[in-house]
């Protein structure tokens, strides 16, 4: 089984801490909350009209569940998120009832205000354990479909679709609803089978990416975005391959890019 493993790297800003902590906040939109806080914090934009206090969101402990199924399961709140002061709207993303995968997922919510701004946030964390040896060993299943040329140039003449290079991704995985695609150059071949790519990869390219794949010799292997960033270009030094991913790591097997 082919593996992959990517590192992702996220920077997030939130500013509401939960109801037991207190730490420096240097915003004027963030009020100080815990025991020992100060009293006299200004009202920042959290303040709500006709005196109202800021808003601050309470999150539920983190809790797990357990479940029989290969993929997760869909999880209920035990204890709804609440909230004091001015907090318009409360959300919390993944919402109640949706679909967990196996492991740790973080759930924010958030207070949104009147004008749409965030004046609130807390997170808490649901993990999903599986009953026995369940695990995500299945490969998603991705492919190139062949499309015209959405740059024109082509007349009513154009080409079949597809033998111009240019693609739509199709990929979908049992478990993961975010699998993608990764284009590389065939290294060697066993019959019809693919049997690598090289070191350049491009991606990762999810459902519905519109691709233009030229295969050149002694050109510099890259990935440059096109049609005002709404298609890319993937250029390769050799024979074009592609596979998909999901979030396991579970890679089906490289396939020749048709021509």
């Amino acid at each position: 089984m082919n593996k992959v493993f990517l590192t992702a790297a996220l920077f997030a800003c939130t500013w509401l801490l939960r109801a037991d902590t207190c730490e420096p906040c240097d915003l004027p939109e963030c009020p100080c909350i815990g025991p020992d806080c100060p009293k006299n914090i200004p009202p920042g934009p959290g303040k709500g009209g006709g005196g109202r206090e800021p808003c601050v969101v309470f999150c539920p402990e983190d809790f797990a569940v357990f479940t029989s199924e290969p993929c997760g399961t869909r999880v209920e709140y035990g204890t709804f998120p609440s909230s004091f002061g001015d907090c318009g709207t409360l959300i919390c993303l993944p919402p109640s009832g949706a679909f967990f995968p196996i492991g740790t997922t973080t759930v924010d919510c958030y207070g949104v205000g009147w004008g749409g701004q965030i004046v609130g946030h807390c997170s808490f964390q649901v993990i999903v354990w599986a009953i026995g040896d369940l695990q995500d060993n299945a490969p998603p299943i991705g492919d190139l479909i062949g499309i015209k040329n959405p740059l024109g140039g082509s007349g009513e003449k154009a080409r079949p679709a597809g033998k111009e290079g240019f693609f739509e991704v199709d990929v979908s995985d049992t478990c993961d609803p975010q699998p993608y695609v990764l284009i590389g150059v065939l290294q060697n071949t066993s019959g019809a089978t693919v049997a690598a790519a090289d070191e350049f990869l491009a991606g990762p390219f999810p459902k519905g990416s519109r691709l233009k794949i030229t295969e050149t010799r002694g050109g510099k292997a890259e990935c440059i975005p096109i049609a005002d960033g709404t298609m890319s270009h993937v250029k390769l030094n050799g024979p074009a391959v592609f596979f998909a991913v999901d979030a396991a790591g579970n890679a089906s097997k490289p396939q020749l890019v048709p021509r």
